[in-house]
């Protein structure tokens, strides 16, 4: 199974860590998912990702493992071998790219840069982009 979302709530700057709202959707996020069955929490090199996984890793104990947003289809082909469910924090457009790769399928799904709290939970192999689950969560 897979859990793919965004970032949190981020500063501005060119590698910015999150504000004071996104280090509470992350530990929304780590309330959240505490008690799943999360094996695996991949996060990109950048400070907000990094800091939206932190909770959560330490909620579940799995340490976030880091993978190139600029290379999807190493990523995605790499996911294949990984057992258990994958919770995986990346970025807008990186998200939704991971999202088709894995799935194969073209559909809906929108991930404006100013939406911080959308996740997508599926399981392979899919049918149609309506067997991917599109929730929101956080304190909004």
């Amino acid at each position: 199974m897979y859990i793919l979302l965004r970032h949190a709530e981020k500063m501005p700057g060119p590698d910015p860590g999150l504000t004071s709202v996104g280090r509470e959707r992350a530990r929304f996020l780590a309330r959240m998912l505490s008690e799943s069955t999360i094996l695996s929490i991949y996060s990109t090199a950048y400070k907000r990702t990094q800091e939206t996984a932190e909770p959560l890793s330490d909620a579940t104990g799995q340490v976030a493992i880091e993978y190139d947003r600029n290379d999807i289809d190493a990523f995605a082909s790499s996911l294949a071998s990984v057992d258990g469910v994958k919770c995986i924090i990346g970025h807008s457009k990186s998200t939704l790219e991971l999202l088709k790769k894995l799935t194969g399928l073209d559909g809906n799904p929108i991930l404006e840069d100013s939406e911080f709290d959308r996740m997508y939970i599926f399981d392979l192999p899919l049918t149609s982009i309506d067997s991917v689950l599109q929730i929101r969560y956080g304190n909004d």
